[in-house]
């Protein structure tokens, strides 16, 4: 199979996750049926892999299965999901030998296609309040949406708007970073604001936090005492703002009372539950579910893949009987690392995030600028992931963070070099 035709499969995968093709132990996705024999091959014909990448999956392994509390099908199931998809990405960054620019330059260029779908799934929604319904055809052509809730929201292929926050979020932070400085390395200024637009149109919450971990990752990239100043003053007006907006608008006092009374009060016991929006519930359920995992063993968890058990055991009858939300994956892989793996886990994870973190200067070449914005790019989509969507492999979870890895291996691989020039040219 042509190389740009793999690498335009694993794309899709990225964006089009669906409800799974069959239950076989474990949930067989359609992207299953070509990365197993990709796989296979790949085995065959490279026969060995990064040190680091086994040893951290052998890690997890060895980790999980000496510290979990019980469902061990459970914690197999996760660990061969897990071990499955970094081994498949693992091969799928090396069959371009390790260029992420290249790469994520073929990301940009299929994302490209994923947005103009998304537009026209807009335009074609917006139609239906005046009466032409044309957005069957649509369902029609993209059939694997059928299940999902399409709206006039932007979500292209995608099977809601949310995850379109996710997957373009390094594409938007390069589309700023272009504006911001004229300096445009994949995306042209006309591509830049429709990819900054489409973010806008998906009305996400998530999206919305995205745009101000972007401009905040811009704008510190270099810290001086003016910016300090600035920024005292800027957050000072925000917090005003923030105030005003609470006590105008009904919908932002709504969802902040109900979020404050539910941390505050027992919301089983007075029954407040039945008062939030489902958004709201989940978010506070599943908080409610970690925290009381959290006394009986905060330091290493419920075991890996068993979050399903820790909802089931904590969650109150009266909340089960009134709604079950993201009861596997704890609404945010920060409660869902936090629950299963405990403070070890989570600490594990936000160290492997600050020490893969690659440093700004202002005197980069090309390929170090670019690894910055790839590498912080990915780090607002993980902190992303962090907040909202706690599923361990969706959207090529595990492509990003070995990407985000390798972006700073590559980084420093780039400086030893530059530095090593330097020293023979004065020599």
């Amino acid at each position: 199979m042509h190389k740009s035709i793999i690498i335009y499969l694993f794309f899709i995968s990225i964006y089009v996750t669906g409800n799974g093709l069959a239950e076989i132990g474990f949930t067989l996705q359609w992207y299953h049926l070509f990365q197993l024999p990709f796989l296979l091959w790949a085995l065959f014909y490279y026969r060995r892999i990064d040190l680091w990448v086994l040893t951290s999956i052998l890690f997890l392994n060895i980790f999980s299965l000496l510290f979990y509390r019980q469902g061990l099908q459970l914690v197999l199931k996760q660990l061969i999901n897990i071990s499955f998809s970094a081994f498949v990405f693992y091969y799928f960054i090396r069959l371009s030998n390790f260029d992420l620019i290249f790469l994520f330059k073929k990301y940009v260029k299929f994302s490209k296609i994923v947005l103009l779908i998304g537009f026209f799934q807009v335009m074609i929604y917006m139609l239906e309040p005046v009466g032409i319904s044309i957005s069957h055809y649509f369902l029609d052509l993209f059939f694997f949406l059928k299940g999902a809730d399409v709206t006039f929201r932007f979500q292209s292929i995608a099977q809601e708007p949310s995850y379109i926050a996710y997957t373009f979020s390094p594409i938007v932070f390069m589309a700023f970073y272009g504006i911001f400085t004229d300096r445009y390395l994949f995306l042209n200024k006309f591509w830049s604001f429709l990819f900054i637009l489409a973010y806008l149109l998906t009305f996400s919450l998530t999206a919305y936090l995205g745009i101000i971990f972007m401009l905040l990752m811009f704008y510190y990239r270099r810290l001086t005492i003016s910016k300090l100043v600035f920024s005292v003053v800027f957050f000072a007006m925000l917090a005003l703002f923030s105030f005003l907006s609470y006590q105008n608008i009904p919908l932002i006092k709504l969802r902040v009372d109900e979020t404050t009374r539910g941390l505050q009060e027992n919301m089983v016991e007075n029954g407040t539950f039945r008062q939030f929006n489902f958004s709201t519930y989940a978010i506070l359920t599943n908080l409610y579910v970690v925290n009381q995992g959290l006394k009986g063993n905060p330091i290493l968890g419920c075991g890996l893949g068993t979050y399903e058990l820790l909802y089931d055991k904590h969650l109150p009858t009266a909340l089960k009987n009134y709604a079950i939300i993201n009861n596997k994956e704890a609404n945010s892989m920060f409660l869902r690392i936090l629950g299963e793996l405990g403070i070890v886990g989570l600490l594990i994870f936000l160290s492997f995030l600050v020490y893969n973190r690659v440093p700004f200067n202002s005197l980069m070449g090309y390929e170090a600028e670019t690894l910055w914005i790839i590498n912080t790019g990915i780090f607002i989509m993980i902190i992303l992931f962090m907040i909202r969507n706690g599923n361990y492999t969706f959207h090529g979870r595990l492509f990003f963070l070995l990407s985000y890895y390798y972006s700073y291996k590559i980084y420093k691989d780039y400086l030893k070099s530059s530095e090593a020039h330097l020293s023979n040219n004065r020599i």
